[in-house]
């Protein structure tokens, strides 16, 4: 329930903080960095094409306050250092230097945007969201930033139709901050940022220099020991026991020669045939 109040009384209060300077007079700033980029917010606006409350992506502004006594360049000042979420931490002297665009509302109220040049560190779409929680979001209106290039900007601007759809989204981009950005002070504002990135001189690659090789150390090896000879006991061999008595010599066989007449096989007798008698 909390939640469901907390949120109901931010939008109220987006729609009416949208609503003042239609009658009264407001301003903000549009930060632009060197490299040719520009910050924009996230905040809920009544639509009255819609006749709702939507997402649109704005610059960093408000309503004139009393606090401000009168100085347009105070109220911008405010109202884009809460919406940072005093992340960019800027000046009074860089937004009264700074080229402005007004926006003439048709029931009378009027809306200054300041282009203000941040040089320096550019901070990180977490820094915003950091230094948000730490002020409980009291103050900022905004729920989301972005960086966009300014070339594609000016290109979502400068279409002719009744919306411009902001770079990279699909919400659209509030309506006097594109009636702002579309008169020729913010138009060559944001040509000589663009101008300013591209002749930017390139800075020279370092001269190659060949590095020396590391000198060679020559580590000392010391001479290996050679393993020390073990010498094994070898045991003597034990000689056959000799029987005690006296000693028979073995007798040897015979040897028996081989004769050329034992190998041949002994000649049959030849049978004698009788001789027949003459006469029978």
């Amino acid at each position: 329930m909390i939640v469901r109040y907390l949120s109901f009384f931010f939008v109220l209060a987006f729609t009416i903080s949208s609503n003042l300077y239609a009658g009264g007079r407001g301003a903000g700033i549009l930060p632009m960095f060197d490299d040719g980029t520009v910050l924009v917010g996230k905040e809920t606006r009544f639509s009255n094409k819609l006749k709702k409350n939507v997402q649109v992506w704005s610059d960093f502004g408000g309503a004139v306050d009393s606090k401000d006594k009168g100085d347009i360049a105070k109220t911008a000042l405010r109202e884009s250092n809460e919406e940072t979420a005093n992340t960019l931490r800027l000046t009074y002297k860089q937004v009264v230097n700074s080229p402005y665009t007004d926006h003439y509302h048709p029931t009378g109220g009027s809306y200054r945007m300041y282009y203000v040049r941040v040089p320096g560190h550019k901070p990180s779409l977490a820094d915003f969201h950091k230094n948000a929680r730490k002020l409980k979001w009291k103050s900022v209106e905004k729920s989301d930033w972005k960086y966009i290039s300014a070339q594609h900007l000016l290109n979502a601007v400068n279409i002719s139709s009744y919306a411009a759809i902001c770079p990279g989204t699909n919400e659209e981009i509030f309506a006097p901050t594109r009636a702002g950005l579309k008169q020729r002070t913010a138009q060559s504002t944001l040509y000589n940022l663009i101008n300013s990135v591209k002749n930017k001189p390139v800075p020279l690659a370092p001269k190659y220099v060949a590095k020396k090789p590391a000198p060679v150390v020559k580590r000392k090896v010391a001479p290996r020991k050679p393993a020390p000879i073990v010498k094994r006991k070898v045991a003597p061999r034990k000689s056959a026991p000799v029987a005690k008595g006296k000693v028979i010599a073995k007798k040897t066989a015979p040897t028996v020669r081989k004769t050329a007449t034992s190998n041949r096989r002994k000649a049959t007798p030849k049978r004698s045939v009788p001789l027949r008698r003459k006469g029978r």
